[in-house]
């Protein structure tokens, strides 16, 4: 089964780059992505907002909307039991405030445009 998958990986990462530049282009609200030598692969596309809640209801529109690491670190359990008391932290914020938009290959022009168009919507009320 990987030997067919890898076949087409170059193609679903270039894809899901496209999709990304679409929403950037739209000027959807992207958390940056860390800078490194390589070039990103979109697995997510993670905006940050402190209207996280309202925004998941996009979900109204029939557009998923995940959050993939509601709980940092050091509020993890087992961080706790070692921790003699956890403090506030720029994760901390950032885990209440990350969601990530539809970013898969599969996804068609028109729907990448009808995220877009509902992030950007969204953003403006």
């Amino acid at each position: 089964m990987l030997r067919v998958k890898l076949r087409v990986l170059d193609a679903r990462n270039r894809r899901r780059g496209a999709i990304a530049a679409h929403y950037s282009s739209a000027s959807v609200p992207r958390c940056d992505p860390p800078r490194t030598r390589t070039r990103p692969r979109f697995h997510q596309y993670v905006i940050r907002t402190a209207r996280r809640e309202p925004a998941r209801a996009l979900a109204a529109d029939d557009i998923d909307t995940g959050v993939h690491y509601p709980v940092p670190i050091h509020r993890q359990p087992a961080w706790l039991r070692t921790l003699a008391r956890p403090r506030a932290t720029a994760g901390g914020a950032a885990a209440e405030e990350m969601l990530s938009l539809p970013v898969h290959a599969d996804l068609t022009d028109a729907e990448v445009d009808r995220v877009a168009d509902a992030v950007t919507r969204f953003f403006r009320r």
